[in-house]
């Protein structure tokens, strides 16, 4: 079965050849607002979150991953029937890598933590990537078509994790 990368970045940062990578290998890429346009000027094909889920994005954009198939797709758990069935049955698909990080700046982001915190209760099936650092070694084990060990799947998603507490103490503190 195909896999799918869902990006939706704030930093940029060695974005291109993680996308580069993942397309070479034959990933399909899904990916909002900004993170899509930039990925396109670069050439990348990219599925846009809007075509993904059927539903446009609203309010200024702040609504656009919360969405049942975002987060259907990011929650399914491939070896569970009941999961297949359901998904299958609303025509959800199969997230399979979150990458996504979360402003900076202290600006309240609901949807990013919603898809790091779904991607973390799925670590078995989905890899949070949360840091543009680990870019390197997520692109070596795609280009080496290696499955992400437990041992990088535990560290992302504590690093993940990390983020969004981060993120929660940075808004708590501008309130």
């Amino acid at each position: 079965m195909k896999k799918t990368a869902l990006i939706s970045v704030s930093d940029k940062t060695a974005l291109e050849a993680l996308a580069t990578s993942l397309q070479d290998k034959g990933w399909d890429i899904v990916s909002t607002g900004g993170t899509a346009t930039y990925l396109e000027e670069r050439d990348i094909n990219v599925i846009k979150i809007e075509d993904f889920t059927g539903f446009p994005e609203i309010l200024g954009g702040r609504v656009k991953t919360l969405h049942p198939k975002i987060h259907g797709a990011i929650l399914r758990r491939p070896h569970i029937q009941v999961d297949t069935r359901d998904c299958d049955d609303l025509q959800i698909g199969r997230i399979d890598m979150v990458v996504c990080n979360l402003y900076s700046s202290g600006e309240m982001d609901i949807g990013g933590p919603s898809m790091i915190r779904s991607a973390i209760k799925n670590i078995f099936s989905v890899l949070p990537v949360v840091d543009h650092n680990d870019y390197t070694e997520v692109i070596s084990c795609v280009i080496k078509g290696k499955d992400f060990k437990e041992e990088l799947r535990n560290r992302y998603a504590k690093k993940a994790l990390l983020a969004c507490l981060q993120h929660d103490l940075a808004n708590l503190a501008n309130m």
